[in-house]
């Protein structure tokens, strides 16, 4: 087999025709490494070598674009690279980024857990639901969740109320008001009993 062109595309890569036709687009530090020239004679494994070395060293630039903008969990980052590239290539790209700590799936679920619950007052079995959305494992939800284990749901519910429905809690909401936020709190993960308890007591919850 003998390479008869090779042309840098649009993106910098650079084009590799092999006996005629276009063969594969390569990164070009693993062109540079490679040191071919037109008319070079190459074997097929020589060509899949390098179609891969180039395909991988795309994924891992790809991944660090993606994780310079906001985390990632490895499903998420897998999930993303596999898209446009090879899954072999995003498998061992992943690998690398959790070699170099810049995917952490326990960091990760640890402070997202903590930022859905402070933040959008999701309750834990939300944050479960939301966790494992994104991939995580069940191991380090449990762990993630573990966090809120002593949390007394009913507080959660009376807090979000008095933030987005006060008037639920002074008993001055009428009926539509009043599922509007009890489907709220339910699309939060609360149980409709705990939601009920505190409309219906709120002077315990009194700040």
């Amino acid at each position: 087999m003998r390479i008869t062109d090779l042309r840098e595309t649009k993106r910098g890569r650079m084009a590799v025709d092999v006996d005629g036709d276009f063969c594969f687009a390569m990164h070009p530090e693993v062109f540079a490494a490679c040191g071919w020239s037109v008319g070079d004679e190459v074997e097929p494994d020589e060509l899949a070598e390098a179609q891969y070395r180039s395909e991988l060293r795309i994924c891992k630039d790809k991944a660090l674009r993606l994780l310079s903008g906001q985390d990632y969990t490895r499903n998420q980052l897998l999930e993303r690279l596999c898209r446009t590239q090879d899954p072999t290539a995003a498998e061992e790209a992943v690998e690398r980024m959790e070699e170099l700590g810049l995917v952490d799936d326990r960091s990760y679920a640890m402070r997202c857990a903590r930022d859905l619950v402070g933040l959008r007052a999701f309750s834990p079995r939300r944050v479960e639901q939301e966790l494992r959305r994104r991939g995580v494992d069940e191991e380090i939800i449990e762990e993630a969740v573990a966090q809120f284990e002593e949390d007394d749901p009913c507080e959660a519910i009376a807090a979000f109320l008095r933030r987005r429905h006060p008037a639920v809690l002074l008993g001055e909401a009428d009926e539509r008001a009043w599922r509007r936020a009890v489907a709220a709190l339910q699309r939060l993960g609360y149980a409709y009993g705990d939601i009920r308890h505190v409309i219906e007591n709120p002077d315990e919850y009194e700040e």
